[in-house]
C-alpha cells in the first residue's frame, strides 16, 4: 500500500515550522510554492516504502483559531 496523502499544517513562520518539524520528527521538505502561488512546502514524513502519511506546511492565510 502506498503512503496516504495529504494533510496541511497552517503556519505563521514557515522557516521556524520547517526547523521544528524537521528536528522533532525528521521530516524533509520540498518547495511547492511555484505550483501554489503562496509559500507551501511538501512534507516528506518517511520512507515511501513504509506506511505513513505525507502532507505540507502552508502559509497561514487568516487569523489563527481562537483558544477559549
Amino acid at each position: 500500500m502506498g503512503r496516504i496523502i495529504h494533510f496541511e499544517i497552517h503556519v505563521d513562520d514557515m522557516e521556524r515550522a520547517k526547523l521544528f518539524y524537521g528536528d522533532v520528527f525528521g521530516w524533509t521538505f520540498e518547495d511547492w510554492t511555484a505550483f501554489t502561488g503562496t509559500p507551501y512546502f511538501g512534507a516528506i514524513t518517511g520512507d515511501t516504502s513504509e506506511p505513513g502519511i505525507n502532507g505540507a506546511l502552508m502559509q497561514r492565510q487568516s487569523a489563527p483559531p481562537e483558544v477559549n
